[in-house]
């Protein structure tokens, strides 16, 4: 077996992460030999790689059962859908830069790895009226400047970024928070299909029958910024999930772009707050374009020092101040939390993020399933109480 179906098996096995996975290449020193794992038992998996026995149980139990992997071959042909792994030479290349990037990505349409300056646009489900003239007065700019349009084809302002691009005969891209088989929302299925019928992309991080788990979107967040070069967010609450979107390509050293609005309007105010902490404020689709020429020149001139994460505009003032969107091991100190009551399992998870670990981790110590875990850590996030790390990890946040 190749090893391209060996990790489109291993992405089956619940609880099996990309940290696992990436342990397993690491420890076997190169990836096509991830084919002699299906002779390793479960004491041996755990020897071997240095892993519990309960993962090594989990794994070793994934990989006799070779029905998951079967099943969704036949599901990839029967559909005539297209993937490829992180190991392989057709990944997307920026989403390939940020850390932990998913195991396997499946699409209909356009190839991802060859969208040209692809830029997020990204806003609030509850979007009005401003967010559609915003909407139709940035996108078809970009789609004449060559961006690609990418977004989460969630009601709101996604729709609307994914309608102007098709209206402006450009190239958009739904990054979808279920399997490729359960499209979400369902309202939308006659966009989708127009998406394709233009030329453009419905892509999935997940397998082709995952049904739209609120678990899913936080990753399917980090994979919309992870995929573009920019992300331009336009009406977004305080505690939103465009808001997350947005700290993910900070984190990932994306450029960060926000359009301002009414004061009185509850919907400004991440956007608001993104300004405030040196996001790009965006008067014009213009704004946009010049920052992410901009900021790929600055980071061609950092290629070998740490990510930085700045924003000069025309004014060459430093714009990205980090205090309020990345928080630092000082500002995630730890709650006191009595002893005397048991804890519940969102504030086990926020006990065990007082230091950066992983998902794979937090599945052990918590032994919650996968799709639990991701549901938790979604409210929490939303909520305010953890945030994702550029190394993909998660922390408490203050």
């Amino acid at each position: 077996m190749t090893y391209r179906y060996v990790v489109l098996h291993l992405s089956l096995i619940p609880d099996i992460g990309p940290a696992t996975v990436q342990h397993l290449v690491a420890t076997l020193g190169n990836v096509e030999l991830l084919s002699t794992l299906y002779d390793y038992s479960s004491a041996q998996l755990s020897a071997q790689f240095g892993i519990t026995p309960k993962r090594a149980q989990a794994l070793a139990t994934g990989l006799a059962d070779l029905s998951l992997l079967e099943h969704e071959a036949q599901r990839i042909d029967t559909h005539a859908v297209s993937w490829t792994t992180v190991y392989c030479a057709d990944y997307p290349a920026l989403l390939r830069t940020i850390h932990m990037p998913p195991l396997v990505i499946y699409w209909r349409g356009k190839h991802p790895a060859e969208y040209e300056k692809p830029v997020a646009v990204v806003g609030s489900r509850d979007a009005n009226h401003y967010g559609h003239a915003i909407n139709k007065a940035l996108v078809p700019a970009l789609i004449q400047a060559g961006c690609t349009i990418v977004s989460g084809g969630a009601l709101g302002i996604d729709s609307m970024a994914h309608r102007a691009t098709l209206e402006a005969h450009g190239i958009t891209c739904v990054v979808l928070g279920s399997g490729l088989l359960h499209l979400y929302p369902f309202e939308n299925s006659k966009l989708f299909a127009s998406v394709l019928e233009h030329g453009g992309t419905l892509l999935s991080i997940f397998s082709l029958n995952t049904r739209p788990l609120a678990g899913n979107f936080p990753a399917r967040n980090r994979v919309i910024s992870g995929l573009s070069k920019g992300c331009v967010v336009i009406q977004a609450a305080q505690k939103s999930g465009a808001r997350i979107t947005a700290e993910c390509a900070l984190e990932q050293g994306r450029s960060v772009c926000a359009v301002p609005g009414p004061i009185d309007d509850p919907l400004s105010a991440g956007c608001h707050d993104l300004i405030r902490n040196g996001a790009l404020l965006v008067t014009s689709a213009d704004d946009v374009l010049q920052e992410l020429e901009y900021h790929e020149q600055d980071m061609a001139n950092k290629t070998n020092t740490p990510v930085q994460k700045q924003n000069l505009g025309a004014d060459k003032q430093p714009a990205y101040k980090t205090a309020g969107l990345v928080r630092t091991t000082e500002q995630l100190a730890p709650t006191k939390v009595s002893p005397a009551k048991p804890l519940t399992p969102a504030q086990r998870i926020v006990q065990l993020c007082a230091q950066p670990i992983s998902i794979d981790s937090l599945m052990e110590a918590t032994e919650l399933s996968f799709a639990e875990l991701n549901e938790l850590l979604f409210d929490l996030q939303i909520a305010g109480k953890v945030t994702q790390t550029f190394a993909g990890l998660w922390c408490r946040r203050k």
